[in-house]
């Protein structure tokens, strides 16, 4: 049987925005840092982009096409200063998700700071070299 997730909606699902408003972000951005010939395309992913599950389809389909993106950006601005990387996060420790999940594995998970962290490495000039990186930021899950 086919699972709901699997059906798209009528207006279409926030995922399918989420997506699609990913690649007009890009494409303004890589206009601009196209034109300087030196940047840095960092997005945030999820898990969910590279380990797809159940009942999970439509997000987890809108996070795959977030990593695809950035490696199709590494590929074509190879040979440039401009380097495109995701991070990608399991469940992060905001207020929002203790609320809605519960805060009894909150230890498991991984704090804003650190995710922080992770994306200014790849903003930084140490991470120059590193080009098309979905970079896992898991935590303890």
């Amino acid at each position: 049987m086919v699972s709901a997730s699997l059906l798209l909606p009528n207006p279409p699902s926030l995922y399918v925005i989420f997506i699609c408003t990913h690649l007009l972000i890009n494409n303004e951005r890589l206009t601009s840092i196209v034109d300087w010939r030196d940047g840095r395309s960092l997005s945030v992913g999820s898990r969910g982009g590279e380990k797809q599950v159940g009942q999970l389809a439509a997000y987890c389909a809108a996070k795959a096409g977030v990593v695809a993106l950035t490696k199709a950006i590494a590929d074509e601005t190879k040979g440039t200063n401009i380097t495109a990387n995701t991070a990608l996060a399991s469940v992060i420790d905001p207020p929002t998700n203790c609320s809605a999940m519960g805060s009894e594995n909150t230890h498991q998970w991984v704090e804003l700071q650190s995710l922080a962290q992770v994306i200014c490495f790849l903003g930084s000039e140490a991470a120059k070299d590193v080009r098309g990186a979905a970079m896992a930021v898991y935590g303890s899950i």
